[in-house]
């Protein structure tokens, strides 16, 4: 299967990151898998940032959702190579950093908010990071939070090089670098806290049989979260997905989820599922 272009791939990965930069309003299309939270405010951004003003939120949102904008200056042959990077050609790719933050500079005088997440999202807390190994006290908050988004989005995504990855798999990544001192330990629990234990669009096995696509994650609960019902315990695939909130049930025996499932495994793709109405 041919790569997607790089910006075709950085709207859906930026249409993540500012939904987590509190962004109520995004592209449609793929990123549409995720649910619709104002996420500063689930995360206690709100708190962090208490002497920023809404607009000054809003534009570092923007430079969140343009960090990997450097990119559209690296090399395609590069940009879309299948196989590990030599050497010399990581060095070309970690060039687009500072592309970036040219080409944002070039093209907008909206200050250090709408730069800092281009500049700072390959930074790591202990000063291991690219271009300028700052340390945590240097690196400013949504510098922060884009690396996290950055590193989901590159696990779960599909890329030249590599099929994504479980969500859950990511979030536990998340948390090692977290513990290993490469990104907030904060954050990453926030962040893993507003995705939840099986993200929106994750495909779940009950024990029931059944299988079941993530519809909404019940943050009180959030080992039950609601999903949609696709195929039965007989593998059959359901004529009209059927909504259950695994957090609220009266029947017995009581559903929960088993085992979590690439959608290759199950042969579903969530997203023809997520904007259906359930019965």
């Amino acid at each position: 299967m041919p790569c997607r272009s790089s910006w075709a791939h950085d709207c859906v990965a930026v249409t993540r990151a500012l939904r987590f930069a509190d962004a109520d309003r995004y592209c449609s299309g793929e990123g549409a898998t995720q649910p619709d939270i104002p996420m500063t405010k689930r995360i206690g951004i709100d708190e962090l940032q208490a002497g920023m003003l809404i607009e000054q939120l809003h534009l570092a949102g923007v430079g969140t959702l343009l960090h990997d904008i450097g990119k559209t200056k690296v090399p395609l042959e590069i940009l879309n190579k299948p196989g590990r990077f030599e050497a010399h050609e990581m060095e070309i790719m970690k060039q687009h950093v500072l592309r970036g933050v040219e080409v944002l500079a070039s093209t907008t005088d909206l200050g250090d908010s709408y730069v800092q997440p281009a500049l700072e999202h390959h930074e790591r807390v202990n000063g291991a990071g690219y271009p300028n190994r700052r340390a945590q006290k240097d690196i400013s908050q949504f510098g922060l939070i884009t690396a996290i988004v950055d590193i989901y989005d590159a696990m779960t995504s599909d890329r030249c090089y590599h099929k994504g990855q479980p969500a859950h798999h990511a979030l536990q990544l998340l948390y090692r670098l977290s513990l290993e001192g490469h990104l907030d330990p904060t954050l990453v629990q926030q962040f893993i806290q507003v995705v939840g234990v099986y993200p929106v669009g994750s495909v779940v096995e009950l024990n029931t049989g059944e299988t079941g696509i993530v519809k909404q994650v019940n943050h009180e609960t959030p080992l039950a979260p609601v999903v949609l019902l696709v195929k039965s315990a007989g593998n059959t695939l359901l004529s009209q997905p059927i909504e259950h909130d695994l957090s609220e049930q009266t029947e017995t025996p009581h559903r929960s989820i088993t085992t979590v499932l690439s959608p290759q495994q199950a042969g579903i793709d969530p997203t023809l599922y997520l904007d259906k109405k359930a019965a």
